[in-house]
């Protein structure tokens, strides 16, 4: 219905692909590790059976709607579930799947340590879906990231794992991280990596892409290649915590401008 109804208006319909019944009570990746630990896990299974789910959804109300009826899969976290949308997007259908900062650096390793900082919704995976998501970044089959910012208390995250809410704060280091672990580690193409937070988005949304040329609105970032430390202390978040304190990163943003007029500042 939702996509029925979104459709005449050119909206997406965005979903938290996790099937309820599968996922239960996971707080972490289901598989050897999780067993290992001791803590219920959250299976690969859960993500793609939603998607598929979804994906038949969107079959149908592509097939009854006289618009075009538009699915968006936030933070993909399986290689199963990429693969899912990359035939869909072969076969025609018009669905559209981002990535998070912390699925694509992260692990499921991160949680040997029990540390609730990492248990987030869908969970960190395994190496091999981080590297196919890394790949479904540069083939298209992801269209943006999005950080799935979630700014809990330090005190409600520092519960033990079973209790602390889901959600990682990423948005203060989203760029930096992934122009530091992408880009500058790995070669991975900055030009796709900038379309990917900018552009990206906007078509998932409908909103045309912007353009830096003479006359037109300044509404940029601008970028220092300067590497300094992860300084949750500094944040202007009020969740001053993040898994990648102390990570030495580039690609910080000194300058903002929205429709001309600065908001953030820190030129040096």
């Amino acid at each position: 219905a939702g996509l029925l109804l979104a459709a005449p208006l050119g909206l997406p319909v965005a979903v938290h692909a996790e099937d309820a019944g599968l996922r239960r009570n996971g707080v972490m990746n289901d598989g050897p590790l999780a067993d290992l630990l001791g803590l219920p896990g959250n299976p690969p299974e859960a993500e793609a059976a939603r998607i598929a789910r979804d994906l038949e959804v969107l079959r149908y109300a592509s097939r009854r709607s006289p618009a075009t009826p538009r699915l968006h899969v936030q933070h993909l976290s399986t290689k199963r579930g990429l693969e899912l949308i990359r035939e869909a997007k072969r076969a025609g259908l018009p669905v559209t799947a981002e990535a998070t900062p912390h699925h694509l650096t992260l692990t499921e390793e991160a949680l040997r340590a029990f540390n609730p900082l990492f248990k987030v919704a869908p969970p960190l995976r395994g190496e091999e879906d981080r590297e196919a998501l890394l790949e479904g970044l540069l083939d298209g089959t992801l269209d943006a990231i999005a950080t799935d910012h979630a700014p809990h208390t330090l005190a409600e995250k520092e519960k033990d794992l079973l209790r602390a809410p889901f959600g990682i704060p990423s948005l203060e280091v989203a760029f930096p991280l992934l122009y530091t672990e992408l880009h500058l580690k790995r070669g991975f193409p900055l030009p796709r990596l900038v379309e990917l937070f900018t552009d990206g988005p906007r078509r998932v949304l409908g909103l045309p892409p912007l353009h830096l040329e003479e006359g037109a609105e300044a509404s940029l970032v601008l970028l220092s290649p300067k590497e300094r430390p992860v300084d949750p202390s500094a944040f202007a978040s009020k969740a001053r915590y993040s898994p990648w304190a102390g990570w030495v990163l580039g690609g910080w943003p000194v300058l903002t401008l929205v429709a001309g007029r600065i908001v953030h500042e820190a030129l040096k």
